[in-house]
């Protein structure tokens, strides 16, 4: 039975705007050495492109791209086809109702943990999924992040819809520390990463969240334009000036290295 597609993502604006995503995910990967031979699971492989690269440091293993998104999944596989890329699959699933032969020696995810709504189940299920030894790296952000702190507040307007919010079950950075902890993992890297994002204007602004907003609350598209300007309006005191005229935002993201 084909499953229906919850989370619409636009593939080709994602990768036309994901700059920040792909930076951050690079500074994990500059630092760490993946055994040729791995298996690897990507989870929230999105449009590909990180998923591609990590496939050609494991020629010898293997890596499975997942994410909730057809759109990117059908993306991921036409530019990134086993042709091109013969230890690469992607699959088409929420990480949270994963179910997958074999054992993993790494667990990637970049920029989508914080997404996931059962997120302590997920990362129990990350857990089952890793060989003795082997290690989670993982790029995500905080609920109490500046940047997402005025998501939560424009959901507060949205009563029917705010307990479906990501903002209902993100975790805080103690939080996903202790959950870490709690399953037996330890902790190689857990960095509090604090930089700030720049953007032209606030209509560049508006354009990049209504990429993912989806992932971030399910509206109906009649509310989605009113629920952006309420953003626009919320964030605009954490605004950083300095006097160029850009839009300078502060943000924290969490790097994690664990080892089981």
């Amino acid at each position: 039975m084909q499953k229906t597609c919850e989370l619409e993502l636009d593939a080709k604006a994602y990768v036309s705007d994901s700059e920040i995503q792909l930076t951050l995910a690079d500074k994990m990967l500059e630092t760490y050495s993946f055994n040729q031979s791995a298996r690897v699971l990507d989870v929230g492989s999105g449009d590909g492109r990180i998923t591609s690269n990590i496939a050609q440091k494991v020629p010898k293993g293997k890596i499975i791209g997942v994410d909730a998104s057809l759109n990117m999944v059908e993306y991921a596989k036409t530019h990134y086809s086993q042709k091109g890329f013969p230890n690469l699959e992607f699959i088409y699933e929420k990480a949270e109702n994963l179910c997958l032969e074999g054992d993993f020696d790494n667990i990637v995810s970049f920029n989508c943990f914080h997404w996931i709504r059962p997120w302590k189940k997920t990362l129990r299920l990350f857990n089952n999924l890793l060989k003795t030894k082997g290690e989670i790296l993982m790029l995500t952000y905080p609920k109490d992040s500046p940047f997402l702190i005025p998501l939560h507040e424009a959901a507060k307007s949205y009563p029917e819809y705010v307990d479906k919010a990501a903002g209902s079950t993100m975790f805080t950075s103690k939080e996903l520390k202790e959950a870490l902890i709690d399953l037996g993992l330890t902790l190689e890297r857990f960095e509090e990463y604090r930089d700030t994002i720049s953007y032209d204007s606030y209509g560049v602004l508006k354009d990049f969240v209504r990429i993912w907003l989806t992932s971030y609350i399910p509206l109906p598209n009649e509310f989605k334009e009113e629920f952006l300007d309420r953003f626009i309006e919320n964030i605009k005191p954490y605004r950083i000036d300095r006097g160029d005229g850009k839009i300078h935002l502060p943000y924290v993201a969490l790097l994690v290295h664990a080892r089981k």
